[in-house]
């Protein structure tokens, strides 16, 4: 007769172990390249705005006069849009004047998401082509608009003049 044990034992095979580490490690991964495309898709949209805004106010600038509203949904990572005029001294904000300034190694930069992500500033400052900047900062330099999720600008041109400006 065999002599039967009252302890339950568990015995896992290398097979079995072997197994259930394979199971970990591709969860592990495929979490990790949701995470990447995930983050990719929002620098992909972060691009399109751009790109959208340059479309609609070079379209603005080639018509003789005229006003739009433009919206779009952006990731709430970029707190604000802020139009920069560098020629001349911030009016209202000097700490995020001279924080931008940083960042702008070319003259024609006008425009940055912030907050700059990571220390590079990679792709935070755009330029934006037939902007009247002195018109759209004299007021407020740096020109920020609040994103909510969703931006929400104007663009303006009047007949007599050669420029757009943001609103």
């Amino acid at each position: 007769m065999q002599k039967r044990s009252d302890r339950g034992q568990l015995e896992l095979s290398f097979s079995m172990i072997f197994s259930i580490l394979l199971i970990i490690s591709f969860l592990t991964i495929a979490g990790y390249v949701l995470y990447k495309f995930v983050d990719f898709g929002k620098g992909a949209n972060t691009n399109l705005f751009v790109q959208e805004l340059q479309e609609s106010i070079d379209k603005l600038w080639a018509a003789p006069q005229g006003t739009q509203e433009l919206s779009w949904d952006l990731d709430i990572s970029i707190t604000q849009i802020c139009f920069v005029d560098f020629s001349k001294p911030s009016n209202n904000n000097l700490e995020l004047y001279q924080e931008l300034s940083r960042f702008s190694d070319e003259p024609e930069i006008n425009m940055f998401l912030y907050p700059i992500i990571g220390g590079s500033g990679n792709n935070a400052g755009k330029s934006i082509e037939h902007v009247n900047i002195s018109t759209t900062t004299g007021q407020k330099n740096p020109y920020c608009v609040q994103n909510t999720g969703t931006i929400e600008i104007t663009i303006k041109k009047s007949f007599n003049e050669a420029l757009v400006t943001v609103q």
